[in-house]
């Protein structure tokens, strides 16, 4: 068969061809490939060739929208399969088959066909299946944990993760705990300042012994409950308590065989238990590193590994974050097909925004972010902001009523009544990633502050204690380009995005070399009269 054989579409575009022909080879030789891409590319029918040239496959995203998407664009070649709670049991009073009847009594038999298991089945039966990366992970699990209904999607020739800058994040999700402890709040906040590692597994393991207690209170609950509302309401809390559970049980048991690699912090929150103004303490425990996870719940089940993002900064670091250092890999760097002249990245230096900056940035910045929206008076324009405090900030500079602050409660409404807008000022947080706003949706994108990661984070402190400064300065990187591909997502779209913060100038002067072409060759270090560049876009 012929190379376009495997191929979804019955024309290649541009880099398509070259790019399938490469990644193909370089698996062969048993290299890992990393894909690094910009939107226009069109790397999902890239992805589902080598999977039909190998014969089958997982291919795995980290983003609901772009599981959809696939879903749409290809029914024939992936077989989606989704978590339980995605399907609605019929043997329950519209309960979801995460929360059934056959979750709640032992060795249940049910009369209907359940959906889930229906979907999987078809999943199980298809050479190329589609699944979200958690879903793949709790999958995984069968080499860890007693196995679960998920446990049956055994090795495949090769395994696909698309958007994989964001495998970390998805591996300490998985890990990572929060449990009640009934120990004094000094105590534990003792034990976690003085790093008293016996103290914190003691109290720990007290905890899990408190939420398996809780468990059983919740399974009784469920038994004499009638008000179907209620059942469900307890079906889903018995659910996630018995998922906290096994992350600390199996915490406990990874602890006490080598007790380092965590970090551990306290919070507290109203009491559930008590109608006293006491407040509940939690233990929260998250791991520094999560390649030895990658291991077991990710590379293990392919024999060959495909890796795409457009946001890699530097494969060797990366590939050692995600437990693949050993491996040998090769890199397919694709130019963007779009016109350079349609997607700037504007620097102009307003201000430094680094902590003991910013307070005297705020004001120049805030003010500059009013004077650009100014120049766009019938554009919609998105400003990454990072923190809901620092939004409040800038956008007290603006006194437009166009504007828009994302809503701390109803981060989808918010975003919803900037996109019925005509031209709404959107002040957002963490929407870097996942958003399509393709032409009118949104020509301008301003970055008041180059996104580090929070030092007051303990697996950041931890991370910069132990030296790691090129992961700290790639993470920033990589968000900054997730979120400049947000917009111009065709070869017609066009626009702008405008960086304020003179941070910028440092961390791309000593690490921005490693950035893709096409992120380099867009950057104009200048100020620019916005109107007259818009009268040549349009």
């Amino acid at each position: 068969m012929k190379l376009a054989d495997y191929f979804p579409f019955p024309k290649f575009r541009k880099h398509q061809r070259k790019v399938l022909a490469g990644v193909i080879r370089a698996l062969i030789d048993g290299k890992v490939v990393i894909i690094r891409a910009p939107t226009g590319f069109g790397k999902s029918p890239v992805a589902l060739a080598v999977l039909n040239f190998f014969g089958n496959g997982f291919y795995t995203t980290t983003q609901i929208l772009l599981q959809e998407q696939l879903e749409r664009d290809f029914p024939n070649d992936l077989q989606l399969i989704k978590g339980k709670d995605n399907y609605i049991c019929e043997n329950d009073n519209g309960l979801t088959c995460g929360c059934g009847v056959c979750k709640m009594v032992s060795k249940f038999k049910c009369n209907v066909k359940c959906p889930y298991d229906f979907n999987k089945e078809k999943a199980l039966l298809h050479p190329n299946v589609l699944m979200n990366l958690a879903y793949f992970i709790k999958a995984s699990k069968q080499f860890a944990f007693p196995p679960n209904r998920e446990s049956n999607f055994f090795q495949r020739e090769v395994l696909i993760v698309d958007e994989c800058h964001n495998i970390p994040n998805i591996l300490t999700g998985q890990v990572e705990f929060s449990v009640r402890t009934n120990e004094s709040f000094n105590n534990v906040s003792y034990a976690i300042q003085q790093d008293r590692t016996d103290d914190i597994l003691k109290y720990i393991k007290d905890a899990c012994v408190l939420l398996g207690n809780e468990i059983d209170i919740v399974f009784n609950q469920i038994s004499i409950a009638d008000d179907p509302a209620r059942k469900e309401m307890l079906n889903r809390k018995l659910i996630k308590l018995d998922r906290r559970h096994e992350k600390v049980k199996e915490f406990i048991k990874e602890y006490e065989f080598k007790p380092s690699g965590w970090v551990f912090d306290i919070s507290t929150s109203k009491s559930r238990y008590s109608k006293s103004e006491k407040l509940d303490v939690f233990i929260i425990g998250k791991p520094v590193y999560v390649a030895k996870y990658a291991h077991r719940f990710l590379w293990n089940r392919a024999k060959k590994i495909v890796l795409m993002s457009a946001s890699i900064i530097n494969p060797e670091q990366f590939l050692k974050e995600i437990g693949l250092a050993d491996r040998e890999y090769e890199l397919f760097d694709v130019e963007s097909t779009f016109p350079v002249e349609n997607r700037p990245i504007i620097y102009e230096p307003i201000g430094n925004m680094k902590y003991k900056f910013e307070k005297e940035s705020i004001p120049k910045i805030g003010n500059r972010i009013a004077e650009i929206c100014t120049e766009f008076p019938n554009e919609r324009i998105i400003i990454h902001c990072i923190s809901y405090d620092r939004a409040e900030a800038l956008a007290s500079y603006n006194k437009s009523r166009r504007k828009i602050l994302q809503d701390r409660q109803d981060r989808t409404g918010s975003y919803d009544k900037w996109q019925k807008s005509k031209n709404g000022i959107f002040y957002s947080i963490n929407m870097t990633e996942g958003l399509d706003l393709i032409d009118d949706k949104c020509r301008v994108q301003i970055l008041p502050k180059v996104p580090y990661a929070p030092s007051k984070d303990k697996v950041v402190a931890k991370r910069l204690e132990n030296k790691e400064w090129v992961w700290y300065y790639n993470q920033a990187l990589s968000t900054i380009i997730q979120a400049y591909g947000r917009a111009v997502r065709s070869k017609k779209d066009w626009a702008v995005f405008i960086i304020l913060d003179s941070e910028f100038s440092a961390l791309n002067r000593g690490h921005g070399k490693k950035m893709p072409n096409y992120v380099k060759e867009s950057i104009v270090e200048k100020r620019l009269s916005f109107a007259k560049e818009l009268k040549r876009w349009l």
